[in-house]
């Protein structure tokens, strides 16, 4: 993993300061500290260690929700009527990473289930036009 030895700091992959997962996040909250770095990637154990490259930006998508992704797999999973642990958003990226239970996605500051209300809200229609 990459290291910035004059800060004492990490990445979780090289990539992440390109990753779209956490485009609305500080770019300074890439960086992990040693404790996590170790908690992480331990040395006595790489499969654990492999499991958790580039969970800083999914962790960050939680606490920023932003990427054009999420939005458009939120707004399938509200047309489908798809619940937490069916839903492409949790499916396809956070279960790596988190528990059901665990799992807080916040969108525009309201819980997962609450934004938008129904799948016909503009912000759906937006990212369907766009095709994203």
């Amino acid at each position: 993993m990459p290291y910035f030895q004059s800060e004492g700091l990490y990445l979780s992959h090289g990539d992440d300061p390109y990753s779209q997962d956490a485009v609305a996040a500080p770019v300074g909250l890439l960086l992990i500290d040693k404790r996590q770095y170790d908690a992480w990637f331990p040395a006595d154990n790489p499969v654990f260690a492999e499991s958790n490259v580039g969970r800083r930006t999914s962790q960050l998508a939680l606490q920023y929700p932003g990427a054009p992704w999420i939005l458009t797999r939120y707004c399938d999973d509200m047309k489908a009527g798809r619940g937490h642990a069916a839903s492409r958003v949790y499916t396809e990226t956070f279960d790596h990473y988190f528990t059901l239970p665990k799992w807080r996605l916040r969108v525009c500051g309201r819980s997962y289930r609450a934004w938008p209300s129904v799948p016909t809200e503009p912000a759906c229609d937006i990212y369907s036009v766009a095709g994203l």
